[in-house]
């Protein structure tokens, strides 16, 4: 499987402390390195197209799984009190 980050997921990492979006960036990348990554995110409800989420320490990435793609999309990242308004 391949990350693909959305515009807004670009430009939430872009807002962010340099070492805390590079720490976010490992962990995803980490996930990613795993047999199935969909393991450690959590399925989500009523937040289409989004599908699940990942949880890094405070903050959540909101993503999109596209596994007959090979593809995961990284919707938003945000801190958890921000992420679900």
């Amino acid at each position: 499987m391949k990350l693909v980050y959305s515009k807004t997921a670009s430009r939430d990492l872009n807002t962010l402390n340099p070492r805390l979006a590079l720490r976010i960036l490992n962990k995803l990348e980490w996930f990613l390195s795993t047999p199935n990554p969909l393991n450690f995110a959590k399925p989500l409800i009523g937040m289409l197209p989004a599908t699940h989420r990942f949880r890094i320490g405070n903050y959540r990435a909101i993503i999109e799984a596209k596994p007959e793609k090979g593809e995961i999309w990284i919707l938003s990242i945000k801190h958890r009190k921000e992420i679900y308004d």
